[in-house]
């Protein structure tokens, strides 16, 4: 039925160009599909992730994934998350949860799974793929490099170890692997992490874009040499330390100017 819906909303869009009661059509068509297509939020609350509000400790970053990817769905999107199973201290687990999300949400992308374990097979998604590897490992990470030497990633979220080492060693050899306008989100940062992106500061501190739709309690954007722009901010999840509530988005960016030569 997803499937269905995505073709008809992208055949929607075709009629932008067309005669008025096309176009009338068209907006119809698509107000009923925004009400039969599950929001991101209900995909991962669904599929026992995290990321929505509806598990513990409801990290709540899908209303505002949602807010930036929606105009990407139907796309054939490559997405990549570094951390596949959520796993409770009594030993619950929840194999898969991000990742089987993803692919529901974006049904023409393909995703994959960089983690620890070894999750091939577990699931029977052929749009799904899995890498084991450690993300604080350089040797894992110039596997990963050649496995996928042909692919570029549109998203890159790091969910892993939540480890600052980790944070800045995959960001710095995995950012290259972004397409040009493709986004990077690190996800329950500490501050720590925060103060190590915040070094890599290379030019002036940069506005906020305009249709952000939080306020942000703490903003730092910052432009390095391989154009990227970086902001950060509190998101206020509900059951975590404020400690951790730093989500971390860069954005890989055209440069518009050439920075002056170094003496």
């Amino acid at each position: 039925m997803l499937h269905q819906n995505c073709y008809l909303l992208s055949l929607s869009l075709s009629f932008a160009h067309s005669p008025l009661w096309c176009q009338l059509y068209a907006v119809m068509l698509i107000e009923y599909l925004e009400e039969v297509m599950r929001t991101l939020n209900e995909i991962m609350n669904a599929h026992g992730s995290d990321k929505g509000d509806g598990n513990w400790p409801n990290h709540n970053y899908a209303w505002l994934y949602d807010h930036w990817m929606a105009n990407r769905r139907t796309d054939a999107v490559n997405l990549l998350e570094i951390g596949v199973t959520r796993t409770f201290r009594d030993g619950r687990s929840f194999p898969c949860a991000s990742v089987l999300g993803w692919a529901e949400y974006f049904p023409n992308g393909s995703v994959v799974g960089y983690d620890l374990a070894d999750w091939t097979g577990a699931v029977d998604n052929p749009r799904i793929s899995f890498f084991k590897g450690d993300q604080g490992s350089p040797a894992d990470l110039a596997r990963f490099h050649s496995d996928y030497r042909l692919k570029r990633f549109d998203y890159i979220i790091d969910d892993g170890s939540h480890k600052t080492k980790d944070q800045v060693t995959s960001f710095v050899k995995l950012f290259p692997k972004l397409r040009f306008g493709g986004t990077y989100i690190i996800e329950d940062c500490s501050r720590e992490t925060v103060e190590a992106f915040e070094s890599l500061r290379a030019e002036g501190v940069l506005l906020p874009p305009p249709d952000c739709p939080v306020t942000l309690d703490e903003c730092c954007f910052v432009s390095d040499a391989c154009g990227v722009c970086i902001h950060c901010h509190l998101t206020g999840c509900a059951g975590r330390a404020k400690k951790y509530n730093h989500l971390i988005v860069a954005h890989r960016v055209i440069r518009t100017s050439v920075p002056p030569p170094t003496a």
